[in-house]
């Protein structure tokens, strides 16, 4: 989680992020993937809690 804060990701965006991940992939926890997809959140400008679950919500839909 630490990783994730020094990206510059807020704790409610990475407590999503965590949740995300652990649904998607069914396997648990991959530190280097929850980085990756930190690394990519940024990048979207995904940066609270409400962007996060909307884009969460998006692609779920796909």
């Amino acid at each position: 989680m630490q990783d994730l804060q020094e990206l510059g990701l807020n704790d409610s965006v990475i407590n999503v992020l965590l949740d995300y991940v652990k649904i998607v992939n069914r396997i648990g926890f991959i530190h280097p993937l929850v980085r990756e997809m930190g690394e990519c959140w940024l990048k979207k400008n995904i940066v609270t809690m409400e962007s996060a679950i909307a884009f969460v919500r998006e692609e779920w839909d796909k």
